[in-house]
Order: C-alpha cells, then sequence, then structure tokens
C-alpha cells in the first residue's frame, strides 16, 4: 500500500487542485511542451533565414575590408642578407595589399 507521499499515493480518478486527472494533465502537459518545441523551431527557422539574407547582403557588398587603411608595400630592394631579414613582414603586407585588392587575390597566391 502506498502511502501519501509515495508517486502513486493518489487513486486513480482523483484530481488535483486545478480539478485535472493525471492522464488529463499529462495530455496538456504534452501539448504545451509541442507548441513550445514549434515556436523554438519556428524563431530558429526565422533566425537562419535571416543570417542568410545577411550573408547574401554582405557578398552583394563591393569590399568589407577598408582598403585604405592597407597600403602598397615598399618594394623589396637591398642585398641578399637585407631582404631576408624584411621578407617575412613585407610578404605579410603584400599578401594582405593583393587580397584587400581583388576578391580573387587569395587563390592568385596560392596558385603561384
Amino acid at each position: 500500500m502506498s502511502g501519501p507521499g509515495s508517486p502513486s499515493g493518489s487513486p486513480a480518478g482523483a484530481t488535483g487542485a486545478t480539478g485535472a486527472t493525471g492522464a488529463e494533465a499529462e495530455r496538456i502537459f504534452a501539448q504545451l511542451l509541442l507548441q513550445g518545441q514549434a515556436q523554438i523551431a519556428r524563431e530558429t527557422r526565422e533566425g537562419l533565414q535571416k543570417l542568410a539574407e545577411g550573408f547574401q547582403k554582405s557578398a552583394a557588398r563591393p569590399g568589407i575590408v577598408d582598403v585604405k587603411g592597407i597600403g602598397k608595400p615598399d618594394i623589396l630592394k637591398g642585398s641578399h642578407e637585407e631582404v631576408q631579414k624584411q621578407w617575412k613582414p613585407w610578404s605579410y603586407k603584400f599578401e594582405t595589399w593583393i587580397c584587400s585588392q581583388w576578391p580573387t587575390g587569395q587563390p592568385a597566391l596560392d596558385y603561384a
């Protein structure tokens, strides 16, 4: 026999404070759960649609990088030792400049 604190403490068909039976309460809970899941799915779809539209708009804009701040690198000159010392920062600046000027700059550098 179960006591008042046990999970099956109330007799079958007994109503709680809201007047709903156990089966009816489960049905209401399941309905609320489905409504919540549907709302989450709807909001997720809307958010993904807005994100996709934002990507399309940003792809249509001509350049997101402010190319004015990226100066053209100086000509690399000097002796072999001097060029070796200057190579790493110069090559980084050159690659950044090429990629900021042309959309196909990176594939061109990768090919070269």
